[in-house]
């Protein structure tokens, strides 16, 4: 599709690619061809059986013509296709645009549309044509030929035909075809959303769009388990490539600087020909701007022949699964409304990969009402969030990861550890926390918090590891403790400075406390940062789908969006000791959240929360990470796993013993203060379960 450019400043209109884009009213998609007619009758808010009446008549010259004949043959189509109840609709459908297509060549912008509604009538028709159904079928080559004939030209158009051919093949559980479809609906979707840089216009292209999840499930439904994978990991460059990609230009210019002078000039050449020769109507590049991408994309195919540079603008391969499944297995979680699918590939000699698969028997629709009211007493009104926890994990034990157990036991894996690779409101689940009950007395982790960590795709892991394994000489912490003012909302935190002492003791530190906290002065020191720690509120924020953010001094919010354009990030760890910092949007196919924003930035690694923090529990949590991975010579999952173990069985006595007397003067220990020396007081997986570590 060609190189993915950071800094071509293409923007194209908002839209939501769903199937009313492609059936309006008056005119719909053929009122680009309208022609103007004084005096015409056609107007907004017809019904549609007075528009079919008034097409009707003007085709037989007794109304006056909106569209131009074939315009109107095709509306008119497209009227009967709506209508699947009015006798005899599908079949006078397939009687217009068999005369509309007579009169439009391939070269009419018309053709792709019509060609995709004939597809539909050819379907829906009482008495289809022997050659009509099957994926070689002719109603199924009219809609392939629509979407190609339209992918260059007018990609919305290609999104809505793919996606319209793909929904019909999935309501039937024609897999063979809604693989297919929904494939081609994803790579016209990355085509227009890659030269997209509006956060907001790329958010709404991506809200509730199911291309990649129902399209995998299709395409393992029929055969193809790695072509589905393949399709999962393409939807990884939808939201946050950006980061990756500055950062390679940087790289290159260290690298090969001669290289890099010419890639910048092809680049910057291709925006001016954009300002001079915009996209036409249909959101289609100029041929002026196609050939310098061309030229573009042929210094690129150069850069990646540079050692390290072999992924440069280059959307996921195999080699990255491969890459990433090295070390641990991982399993992509793809939840849809006919049950949720999962993927597991394991390492195996060469570029091969032993791949299995599970069917858990959890639709989106049965997450979302397992999820609901913990999440409503998260995000909403409150509640006794500790109730709906425990039985949210026995729901994500007993309903989605005992199935992963038997993936990984079937293949011997047994308790090493494994990536979770996750989609849709799964992203928000505390999957590495499931647990079952087998006699209801007796309470039985499926896992150790250790043997699970999170990733967004097989690239994003793969250059998690190799970051990791990148000495810093000289170490240097960024710590933001306790940004004010905060909104009124928002209570005092009380053990924040504590916090920030502890990370101190370990590093050198740039300490950005209280009002020194803001958003400016955090991304300009975050780029030179060894380990950067937030201490500071979190919250959820509809304007971004629902995603956490981090609340910093002057009541400013750090959002992923801003980490985009960030230079790339030395960080070898992030912490978001903040409540709900690893919360994704709600109705984004693909992961979207802070921690994710934080890898493709540079990051190797992110420790993120899913929900709501106790200061106390933290402190303690996050002291003894801190001595776990840096004293114990641990990896960061593996101390965060050992940190929650000991958190959750460690007596109230111990706590006190180790408290600086200040912190157990401070309200926020007032229950640790009138604790029995014996209590294990945060044993609820509630004061520690909800830290999880992305990344290597």
């Amino acid at each position: 599709m060609g190189i993915i450019w950071i800094s071509t400043r293409v923007h194209y209109q908002a839209t939501r690619c769903k199937k009313s884009t492609i059936f309006g009213s008056a005119g719909g998609v053929f009122a680009d061809v309208q022609v103007a007619t004084p005096g015409s009758v056609y107007r907004d808010g017809m019904s549609p059986a007075e528009e079919r009446d008034f097409l009707e008549r003007a085709l037989t010259g007794n109304a006056p013509p909106n569209l131009s004949t074939s315009g109107t043959l095709g509306r008119l189509a497209q009227l009967y296709l709506e209508a699947p109840d009015l006798p005899g609709s599908a079949e006078r459908a397939l009687e217009l645009l068999l005369v509309a297509l007579e009169r439009e060549g391939k070269s009419s912008p018309l053709y792709p549309k019509l060609r995709h509604f004939q597809a539909m009538a050819l379907r829906a028709v009482k008495d289809p044509p022997k050659d009509a159904p099957g994926t070689n079928g002719v109603a199924a080559e009219a809609d392939r030929e629509a979407w190609n004939l339209s992918l260059k030209t007018n990609p919305r158009d290609a999104i809505a035909f793919a996606s319209g051919w793909g929904d019909w093949a999935w309501s039937r559980d024609l897999f063979e075809e809604a693989g297919e479809a929904y494939s081609n609906a994803e790579q016209a979707q990355r085509r227009l959303l890659l030269n997209e840089t509006g956060e907001a216009t790329r958010l709404e292209m991506l809200d509730n769009s199911r291309f990649a999840t129902r399209g995998a499930y299709a395409l393992h439904r029929n055969g193809k388990t790695q072509a589905a994978i393949l399709l999962l990991e393409s939807t990884s460059v939808f939201t946050l490539n950006t980061n990756q990609q500055s950062g390679e230009l940087r790289r290159l210019e260290k690298v090969n600087p001669e290289l890099s002078k010419r890639l910048l000039a092809a680049m910057k050449a291709q925006i001016e020909i954009h300002e001079r020769f915009p996209l036409d109507a249909f959101g289609g590049l100029s041929p002026e701007e196609a050939r310098a991408r061309t030229e573009a994309d042929a210094i690129a195919r150069e850069v990646r022949l540079i050692p390290g540079f072999e992924n440069f603008a280059k959307i996921p391969g195999w080699e990255d699964v491969t890459d990433a499944s090295a070390q641990s297995p991982l399993v992509y979680l793809v939840p849809t409304d006919k049950g949720t699918l999962g993927l597991g590939v394991f390492a195996k000699e060469g570029a091969a990969r032993d791949l299995a698969s599970v069917d858990i028997p959890a639709s989106t629709k049965e997450i979302l009402d397992a999820f609901r009211a913990f999440a409503e007493g998260e995000y909403g009104e409150g509640g006794d969030r500790r109730a709906t926890l425990s039985a949210l994990l026995e729901w994500v034990g007993s309903r989605v990861m005992v199935y992963v157990k038997f993936l990984l036991v079937n293949r011997t894996v047994g308790e090493a550890p494994f990536v979770l690779i996750t989609f849709g409101l799964l992203c928000n689940l505390p999957l590495h926390l499931g647990i079952i009950h087998p006699d209801k007395a007796l309470t039985q982790s499926l896992f150790h918090p250790r043997n699970v960590t999170f990733s967004y795709s097989g690239r994003s892991l793969a250059a998690s590891r190799r970051k990791s394994l990148l000495e810093n000489p000289a170490p240097r912490a960024l710590v933001i403790s306790n940004p004010r003012p905060i909104p009124p909302t928002f209570d005092t935190l009380l053990l924040s400075g504590f916090e920030a002492q502890m990370v101190s003791s370990h590093f050198a530190s740039d300490v950005l406390a209280e009002r020194d906290a803001t958003t400016q002065r955090v991304l300009e020191l975050l780029p030179g940062a060894t380990v950067a720690h937030f201490s500071c509120h979190g919250t959820v924020d509809p304007a971004f789908k629902w995603t956490g953010v981090l609340l910093l001094a002057n009541t400013e919010a750090l959002n992923y969006g801003q980490l985009r354009m960030l230079p790339e990030l030395a960080a070898r760890l992030v912490v978001l000791s903040a409540c709900s910092s690893g919360t994704a949007a709600m109705t984004i196919e693909h992961c979207l959240n802070l921690p994710n924003a934080f890898l493709a930035a540079g990051a190797a690694a992110v420790l993120g929360t899913f929900w709501h923090t106790d200061e106390l529990a933290s402190l303690l949590l996050l002291t003894r990470f801190y001595e776990l991975w840096l004293n114990g010579r641990l990896t960061p999952a593996e101390a965060l796993g050992d940190a929650q173990a000991w958190l959750m069985t460690t007596p109230a006595e111990k706590f006190k013993a180790m408290l600086d007397p200040k912190v157990l003067d401070s309200p926020a220990a007032g229950a640790l203060r009138s604790a029995s020396a014996d209590d294990r007081m945060f044993a609820d997986p509630w004061f520690w379960g909800g830290f999880f570590l992305s990344g290597a």
